[in-house]
């Protein structure tokens, strides 16, 4: 069977099962999937984060599904264009010298996005300069079809670098009742959860060099002071008006087959299970 032919398959088959469908609610039904509890892939990133399974269902399951959204979000290097991670988002650098974002083409409107002007009151004079918050990084993951286009790369959904990727992380983790905080040092940031059963750790989680670790509270990395982007980013991540946007957003019965063919197919399933 041939992936275009399967995909095909795929996308009928699910047109019933999914309909319009919640995608974070759809994303969490993948995770329930026999060939995502049993990923090998899935398995070594616990095991190389130091987590140790406990026999603690609801902690090691809220540990893998850390792992698991993670996995999904990441990608492995600060390079324009890399798209490593399971949701294939690429980043691309902003506020640089030669900021490469003003040649990526919105394919919608046929124009580069510093041709774009920013909404009223958006951090950024262009679509191309601003912090994409995480309505707009999930909001244009979620459309049936790709936004953009830059190079090498012919079209793509979403994209963000470090804070962007963190505040969508950070939202995305509200959006399933978990608490979180976005760290920074100098032009590099991170999420840091910490949970109530493993007391004297955190999971310090970066979306941009794909680490996941469980560490000591005394490695955790000192606040910054007086870095005026931090409590943006945080209020981004946090705020309950937002996520309950984020938490209603549908996908199409297509758009959830090929995520789904996406998500088993990087975590090394074989598609003729399924």
């Amino acid at each position: 069977m041939t992936s275009r032919i399967f995909l095909a398959a795929l996308m009928i088959w699910t047109g019933q099962a999914f309909g319009q469908t919640r995608f974070f609610q759809f994303v969490d039904s993948v995770f329930q999937k026999r060939e995502i509890q049993e990923s090998v892939l899935l398995k070594q990133e616990i095991q190389n984060s130091g987590y140790k399974i406990t026999g603690n269902d609801t902690l090691d399951m809220t540990v893998a599904k850390l792992a698991y959204m993670h996995m999904l979000l990441t990608c492995y290097y600060s390079v324009d264009g890399d798209t490593s991670g399971g949701f294939g988002i690429p980043y691309f650098w902003n506020y640089t010298n030669h900021n490469p974002r003003l040649n990526i083409v919105n394919l919608k409107k046929g124009k580069t996005l510093s041709q774009l002007p920013a909404a009223p009151g958006s951090q950024g004079a262009s679509m191309a300069t601003l912090d994409r918050t995480p309505l707009i990084f999930w909001g244009d993951f979620m459309s049936d079809e790709p936004s953009y286009s830059y190079e090498h790369i012919s079209a793509f959904y979403s994209f963000g670098w470090c804070s962007e990727r963190e505040m969508a992380y950070k939202a995305w983790l509200g959006v399933i009742g978990i608490k979180s905080t976005i760290g920074i040092k100098a032009d590099h940031v991170w999420t840091e959860v910490e949970l109530a059963e493993l007391p004297g750790y955190f999971l310090f989680i970066d979306n941009t060099f794909n680490r996941f670790e469980l560490l000591p509270i005394s490695k955790k990395p000192p606040p910054e002071i007086g870095n005026k982007y931090i409590t943006w980013y945080n209020q981004q991540g946090s705020d309950r008006a937002i996520q309950k946007k984020l938490s209603a957003l549908s996908i199409s019965s297509q758009r959830a087959a090929y995520i789904q063919h996406q998500i088993l197919t990087y975590f090394g399933s074989n598609s003729d299970d399924y």
